[in-house]
């Protein structure tokens, strides 16, 4: 599998309030981006094709970041680590890219859509989702955009990951709990 999708960024000379300000007035997003090796990188992209490319790969998939240093570009492997957005615009304000090791495995929280209408959901019940994501690990190329759990109540059961991913949570850390109708006992004497 290859990495189809690049995103080019530049060096940020300065760090803090003032030269972030500064970058997001000229429609530049700051962001660090920090390697395999720990080493870290403070960058600014530009907002529009930072947005589009994260629409499009979320926070699962790989991709190249090209980093412009006066003229010298270098090429990394990337996942988009954390991204923060303002509280009511749709704005980006930050940005971190992780910097991956393609032979090595990392842990990701890929989100989970619930495919199908649960049995309880059928008998007039009421689904309520206990969390969103679910922890996988695996290489970064065999990373999965989303999980799927099916919720038909003839196949009752959960697609499974991909074999080269695995799963780290427990099993007390439930994704739904489906609720089906109650009728009250009654006990006879």
């Amino acid at each position: 599998m290859t990495i189809e999708k690049t995103l080019s960024v530049q060096k940020r000379e300065g760090s803090g309030k003032g030269p972030a300000g500064r970058a997001r007035t000229q429609d530049m997003i700051p962001g660090v981006f920090y390697t395999a090796k720990g080493d870290n990188i403070a960058v600014q992209a530009p907002a529009l094709p930072l947005e589009k490319m994260y629409a499009e790969m979320g926070r699962t998939a790989v991709f190249n970041l090209e980093i412009d240093d006066n003229g010298t570009k270098t090429v990394h492997p990337v996942m988009f680590w954390e991204v923060q957005k303002h509280p009511y615009k749709k704005a980006f304000t930050h940005v971190d890219f992780y910097g991956v090791d393609l032979d090595k495995e990392v842990k990701v929280d890929v989100p989970i859509e619930f495919v199908g209408v649960a049995r309880g959901v059928k008998l007039g019940g009421v689904m309520e989702t206990y969390r969103e994501s679910v922890r996988l690990c695996s290489k970064p190329l065999d990373m999965p955009k989303k999980a799927e759990k099916a919720e038909d109540a003839a196949e009752g059961e959960e697609k499974k990951p991909a074999k080269k991913t695995t799963r780290k949570t427990t099993k007390k850390a439930a994704a739904k709990k489906d609720e089906e109708p109650k009728e009250e006992e009654t006990k006879g004497e």
